[in-house]
């Protein structure tokens, strides 16, 4: 899958119970994580017209903290916006949900394209009943520690589930089902502490080692939408890279029609339209030169466990129905590619 474009997708977004984002008279702020591992904020004011938007690296393994960008979003046909900072991108704006970009970036003298996504930053603590839960997860990483600052294999996908519990503690599983592991037993297990940053930042350390931070978006029965920005992780043999997930539930008979925008990592993007009555779907994907491709298959629910689609093309897929996010991968191990996007309302 491809995407050669800044793409967003946005919310006006509000948190659950006990929280409040940071959002100002038509303003809002995402916490957000690059796909090449880097923290950043973006935010966009859409109360002007033509809507703004800015943003910066806080945090980078390959030194780009600091690195800002603004322009202004002019809006397409299809819903989309295009950025005058780059015309070749455009952006996808999902209501209270989450952001979604793909940015150009220099990362060792070689110019990369980093798609990312966040949720919108809190100004209060989160509440831990807001957040706890299991969530299905796909990764984006680089799958070896970083050399001389560099990733030296290409990036791949894995998935997963991610547990957090109201007592700051979390657990992972590789490619398993960590709430019923006798029948998708993990292949790898992680665990560790989470600490509340108080600014919409979540602190996750393993083994007293801070291996990400973790974004969330909330809601009273628990947090819906996930996003933790990996960072170099000699100690568990790992380099940065991104997570996105989302609360894992039963969708067997949840509406998944609708039309989803997405992104992928190597500035590809396109859209798929998911048919409800007879779970199929069709679409078109664009390389990052803009070449169509047209796509098309089924999808059977709750494989390999609740919460997933398997398509026929050997992919998996993460929907949240209720505000049409859309995350793919591969369903093999060591994939390559990830796409994140939704439906624009």
């Amino acid at each position: 899958m491809a995407l050669g474009l800044l793409t967003i997708v946005g919310t006006g977004g509000g948190g659950g119970d006990g929280t409040s984002t940071s959002t100002t008279e038509g303003t809002t702020t995402f916490n957000s994580s690059g796909t090449i591992g880097d923290l950043l904020t973006y935010t966009i004011d859409t109360s002007v017209s033509p809507m703004t938007y800015s943003y910066t690296i806080v945090e980078s393994d390959f030194g780009l903290a600091g690195t800002q960008g603004s322009g202004t979003l002019t809006q397409n046909q299809d819903g989309t916006y295009t950025p005058s900072n780059d015309p070749k991108t455009n952006v996808i704006l999902l209501a209270n949900t989450l952001i979604v970009g793909g940015a150009d970036v220099n990362v060792g003298g070689t110019e990369t394209t980093m798609l990312f996504a966040g949720v919108p930053a809190l100004t209060t603590n989160y509440t831990a009943s807001e957040i706890a839960g299991t969530y299905n997860y796909i990764t984006f990483e680089c799958p070896d520690p970083l050399v001389a600052g560099a990733c030296t294999s290409e990036y791949r996908s894995y998935y997963g589930t991610f547990k957090i519990e109201t007592s700051g503690t979390w657990k992972s599983c590789d490619r398993g089902d960590i709430d019923d592991q006798t029948t998708n037993p993990c292949e790898h297990t992680d665990q560790g502490n989470w600490t509340d940053q108080g600014n919409g930042r979540i602190t996750v350390t393993s083994g007293g080692a801070t291996i990400g931070t973790a974004m969330l978006l909330p809601s009273g029965s628990g947090g819906k939408v996930i996003i933790i920005d990996l960072k170099d992780r000699p100690g568990l043999g790992a380099g940065p890279g991104i997570l996105v997930g989302v609360k894992k539930q039963d969708i067997a008979n949840e509406n998944l029609g609708g039309t989803y925008h997405f992104n992928d990592d190597d500035g590809g993007y396109g859209d798929v339209t998911v048919d409800n009555t007879n779970d199929t779907w069709t679409g078109t994907q664009y390389d990052s030169n803009g070449n169509p491709t047209p796509i098309r298959g089924s999808i059977v629910r709750n494989d390999p466990w609740n919460g997933w689609l398997t398509d026929s093309n050997n992919n998996l897929i993460l929907i949240l129905p209720s505000d049409g996010v859309w995350f793919q991968t591969g369903d093999q191990p060591n994939n390559d590619w990830i796409t994140i996007g939704g439906q624009i309302p």
